[in-house]
């Protein structure tokens, strides 16, 4: 072989390849990204429909991407017809690395679950179980053309369970909240009843 012609230097050029293939690849996308989200809902066997959610980083936050707020929190100025009481959801299960609550997250009723290495709370985040209010604080009174009489108050709603499976959680110090919540509803008042018999006045008698 010449001396003037000279090998490459194979190594060196391998290296340069590799490098070039991992910088084309950037960083790698937040585990809060949609990417590692999964949702799906089966009905288990009490015929309850179960939502589960599962990812890395699943956050729950008013106008994120993931939709997930706006999907299951139930604003607390709605209320509940006491002759039809329907949830919005009855079961949420989630399955995550990082479980980040920003705000109330109000799921009423619903039974949680959450199987999670950390629990990060912001901005007095906290989850809410407690029942809506009822749209009518009384039951029906006393109908004299039906004559049908008062109605009995609709009893209080229980409020969701909680089950946790939690490494651990995150708060800022300053904030005196109640992380999970779930205070039963108070029971309905009963309706009024028929208005009893008129009595028979009486004469007056004067003291002698």
């Amino acid at each position: 072989m010449s001396e003037g012609l000279k090998q490459p230097d194979v190594g060196a050029s391998r290296t340069l390849a590799l490098r070039k293939v991992i910088d084309s690849h950037g960083e790698a996308p937040s585990g809060s990204r949609t990417l590692y989200l999964h949702r799906s809902v089966h009905t288990r066997a009490d015929g309850v429909d179960e939502h589960v959610i599962a990812g890395v980083h699943v956050v729950f936050q008013a106008g994120h991407g993931n939709g997930l707020h706006e999907a299951f929190h139930v604003p607390r100025d709605q209320t509940i017809d006491a002759a039809d009481p329907t949830v919005a959801t009855r079961a949420n299960r989630i399955s995550c690395g990082t479980l980040e609550v920003v705000g109330e997250l109000s799921l009423p009723e619903c039974e949680v679950a959450i199987y999670a290495r950390r629990v990060k709370f912001r901005d007095q985040g906290h989850i809410n179980t407690t029942p809506l209010a009822r749209s009518t604080e009384r039951a029906a009174d006393f109908d004299p053309l039906a004559r049908k009489g008062g109605a009995d108050g609709a009893a209080g709603r229980h409020a969701g369970g909680f089950t946790l499976y939690v490494g651990g959680t995150e708060a800022p110090s300053d904030e005196k909240v109640m992380r999970f919540v779930g205070r039963g509803g108070n029971g309905q008042a009963a309706g009024l009843g028929k208005d009893g018999a008129s009595g028979t006045s009486m004469r007056t008698v004067s003291a002698v």
